[in-house]
């Protein structure tokens, strides 16, 4: 079976570890991580078809059921993302954004800031500059004073504190962003519930292993995510557990 991920990225460290050390294979499931550099629409509709056996992330099951391209299920995240975005020292809470640049990418950032936009009144391109960069591009964002805030995954904290960046909240305090989770198409879970339980204890018993063995997560992700230094990834690490750890 087939997991779409759409590149390597320490949020996704649960998955990796399953298959490498063995939690797939051990709960009778045979499941392998694969890039997948299309559309989440189309990574969607291959899972429908059952060419894909599961995709990622939450964010894309939600806007596959609000613009209607099928029948999906979320049944498991591994983050929750507790703050909204990382911002310039000079910006103060969230409506100092108005007038700004902040960049997002294709996924649940690019959703929370119109979540914002519509919060508040704000015109895209008027009163708020939206750029979309790729995961590359928001690390490389850090060192540009243009952009005044970069929405992204909690990882990217490691790349805002080191450039002065802070940290801002929801807007709400009851709001949290769980992602990176585990997807698969309704149908699937209806002809195969057994295969499909099997498979996310796997992944959560890969997550409480990423959270208490660090040499051999840290390994897995240097093994897999060729972009990141070992410095980098290890950084990475420590700012998730810091955080409360994959979840």
């Amino acid at each position: 079976m087939l997991l779409a991920l759409p590149y390597p990225t320490m949020s996704f460290l649960p998955f990796y570890v399953a298959e490498d050390v063995g939690f797939f294979s051990r709960n009778g499931v045979a499941v392998h991580c694969l890039h997948v550099r299309e559309t989440k629409e189309t990574k969607v509709r291959l899972a429908l078809a059952g060419h894909l056996s599961f995709f990622t992330s939450i964010n894309t099951a939600v806007e596959a059921l609000l613009r209607g391209w099928g029948e999906v299920k979320a049944l498991c995240a591994n983050t929750v993302t507790l703050n909204f975005c990382m911002v310039q020292p000079n910006i103060r809470d969230l409506q100092d954004l108005k007038g700004k640049t902040v960049m997002v990418g294709g996924g649940a950032s690019n959703d929370q800031i119109l979540y914002l936009c519509t919060k508040w009144g704000w015109e895209p391109g008027k009163d708020i500059n939206i750029l979309r960069g790729s995961a590359l591009d928001r690390v490389r964002a850090f060192r540009d004073p243009s952009i005044s805030a970069i929405i992204a995954r909690e990882e990217y904290t490691y790349w805002a504190l080191k450039a002065g960046f802070r940290l801002i909240r929801y807007p709400e305090d009851y709001m949290r962003w769980h992602g990176d989770g585990l997807c698969t198409s309704a149908r699937f879970v209806q002809e195969k519930p057994d295969l499909v339980y099997r498979t996310v204890k796997a992944v959560l018993q890969a997550t409480n292993h990423t959270n208490k063995n660090r040499e051999a997560a840290v390994a897995v992700a240097a093994k897999r995510i060729k972009d990141l230094s070992r410095e980098e990834i290890e950084g990475n690490y420590e700012i998730v557990q810091s955080q409360g750890g994959y979840n």
